[in-house]
């Protein structure tokens, strides 16, 4: 806590130190000094929520605010008489700020209430005084100084590099001794003027008669419950691989069946090759893999290319995948759009439409149709679809939007929209029955819940930050019903397929999906990396045995720049002139032996800036 207020375990998990005071301190409780981690307190903060604009009892809700931090916490407590005035509850996280110690033995600050100074206040430097003089100088007679960590906690300093906090008076007619509990399990904590419970307590003897005996069956109980899951996992693991259980892992060009006995699940699932190709795993130890021949690619970005010349909607990487993947996915392909306001679309051929329903209302949404057969070699190598085909869905609803996505998530518009896409690409994916459905975020996650014979799926989290979720409320059955008008689905699925702690999540169904037909494989991310961050930071991808890493590639037919030049003296010279013309272009200092770092992307957080 203080170098002067080492606390001692008096009890289970307590530790306690009576300390005597004649001023008002500052402190915080840590393991050690200087220890980078540490427990305060968090002062209560007012949060209201209010219902999305689709419920109509958005226009007369108005929500009573409730308090979070752990000053909140306490106050609850205290009011309901749960708790002692003394009592209270530290937090660890990063933005806990340190709590008052004084001669009165209780945690009030030395400040009336209402008083706006406890908060950080702008500092204006004057002579001699910089940002490396905020950081260092810590206070002096009248002040606290820190530097502006731009926390919500430090709001009313502003955008001011410096703040200040103006110190606590001094008392110096009392000095008292206080008793400090603090417990390491629950993070509670206790100040108060009755210095023996910061005494340590007596360890409670065994009752009379207790013999070695009785503790030596204690400790085979406590081995045999310690070794008892282990021996039913090994049970289980075991027996599942005498049935030669099939693990399925999807990648975008492959399937891949591991195990003894490989079943094909494509289209049709009874086929001639299916049972040649078992009948070949079973009889050899080697893997059995499977290119699937037709893959389905649902995206609302897309690159056409046709013979007229090109129509494209891009918002970022994903737009930029996409227009490679027409043009160096092998096998053959059929990509999904929707068409994009104020886009010509006159070179696909109308086809018919599909029927879906949207908010009690049927709609039939015209399908658009392009097909493009790329002759091997036609592309300067064999490499490439063998064709594609585009299916261009086309609807009032996909050409009144402002952006490729349309925002925000609690309109019902934006709701109606994502109902009408994924009810359109399962129409489709019916029709065509691919072998893989690879569907890129969650915009087309909730098509599997709408199709009528399961398929393998890939899915590829290009921004897993995006999920398609509504959090401004709790959701309960109410709106389930809601929802359910909406994407035409009962209300019961929609709790059980889209309902993840308490939020609405278009990307769950996928996921969920994968687990159930795909033992949880399938799911992928754009590099291992971010596959990392997002399985550990989204709830919706725990429990997958795996999110993969996959980077985005860049084939070598694009480096056409670099093939041209001839030797290694040509190539060096070539990167020597680029060099200086983006010196002189950007006004760097012109230096041959010099490192440019060129970042190509987003400048945002998820784009690995930080």
């Amino acid at each position: 806590m203080l170098d002067e207020g080492r606390m001692e375990l008096v009890d289970h998990f307590t530790w306690a130190a009576n300390m005597s005071f004649d001023h008002f301190v500052r402190a915080k409780f840590a393991p050690y000094p200087n220890w980078t981690k540490s427990y305060g307190k968090q002062k209560a903060r007012e949060f209201r929520y209010q219902l999305p604009s689709f419920d109509p009892r958005s226009h007369h809700f108005l929500s009573d605010a409730f308090y979070d931090g752990t000053e909140a916490i306490r106050q609850h407590m205290v009011d309901r008489d749960l708790w002692e005035e003394d009592h209270s509850v530290a937090s660890g996280s990063d933005s806990a700020d340190a709590f008052w110690l004084s001669h009165l033995c209780n945690q009030a600050p030395p400040y009336p209430a209402g008083l706006s100074v406890v908060d950080w206040q702008c500092h204006l430097y004057t002579a001699g005084q910089d940002t490396e003089w905020c950081k260092a100088v810590g206070e002096d007679d009248d002040y606290f100084y820190s530097f502006n960590n731009r926390s919500t906690y430090m709001g009313d300093c502003g955008t001011c590099d410096c703040c200040r906090k103006v110190k606590p008076p001094s008392v110096s007619d009392e000095n008292r001794t206080c008793c400090i509990l603090f417990n390491d399990l629950f993070l509670n904590y206790t100040v108060t003027s009755d210095v023996s419970r910061c005494m340590a307590r007596a360890v409670r003897e065994g009752p009379p008669g207790s013999s070695h005996g009785s503790l030596l069956i204690s400790d085979m109980l406590a081995v045999f419950w310690c070794l008892f899951p282990v021996v039913v996992a090994t049970i289980g693991v075991l027996r599942k691989r005498s049935q030669s259980v099939v693990r399925m892992r999807f990648s975008p060009d492959q399937v891949r069946r591991v195990g003894r006995v490989a079943r094909i699940w494509t289209r049709p699932l009874t086929t001639e090759p299916a049972e040649e190709l078992v009948s070949e795993a079973t009889s050899s130890s080697e893997v059995a893999v499977m290119r699937p021949e037709r893959i389905l690619f649902a995206s609302l970005e897309h690159v056409i290319e046709h013979s007229g010349g090109r129509e494209k909607a891009i918002a970022g990487g994903l737009g930029k995948v996409a227009g490679l993947m027409c043009r160096y996915h092998p096998g053959s392909l059929i990509c999904v759009t929707a068409c994009m306001p104020g886009k010509d679309y006159a070179f696909a051929e109308p086809i018919g439409h599909v029927t879906v329903r949207v908010s009690g209302h049927e709609l039939n949404v015209k399908v658009l149709r392009s097909e493009v057969v790329n002759e091997p070699g036609s592309n300067g190598d064999d490499e490439g679809p063998a064709s594609i085909a585009y299916y261009i869905l086309d609807h009032p609803i996909f050409r009144d939007r402002d952006d490729i996505y349309p925002a925000p998530q609690t309109a019902r518009r934006t709701l109606e929209f994502y109902s009408l896409w994924c009810q359109s690409v399962a129409r489709i994916i019916d029709l065509e029955a691919p072998d893989v459905y690879h569907c890129p975020d969650f915009h087309g996650a909730m098509a599997v819940m709408y199709i009528e014979r399961p398929l393998p799926v890939l899915l590829v989290l290009h921004n897993a930050e995006y999920q398609g979720s509504i959090s401004t409320q709790h959701m309960g059955r109410r709106e389930a019903r809601h929802l359910a008008d909406v994407f035409n689905l009962p209300a019961d699925r929609i709790r059980h397929e889209t309902f993840i702690e308490g939020k609405f999540c278009m990307l769950k169904p996928i996921v969920d999906y994968a687990k159930k037909y795909q033992r949880g494989f399938g799911v992928c991310a754009v590099s291992r990396n971010y596959a990392l961050e997002a399985s550990l930071k989204h709830t919706v991808l725990w429990g997958l045995p795996e999110l993969r890493g996959i980077e985005n590639c860049m084939p070598e037919t694009e480096r056409g720049s670099a093939a041209k030049l001839g030797d290694k003296a040509e190539y060096e010279k070539a990167r020597a002139d680029a060099k200086r013309f983006v010196q002189e272009k950007y006004g760097l200092r012109q230096d041959p032996d010099a490192r440019i770092f060129v970042f190509l992307g987003r400048w945002v957080k998820q784009k690995g800036v930080d």
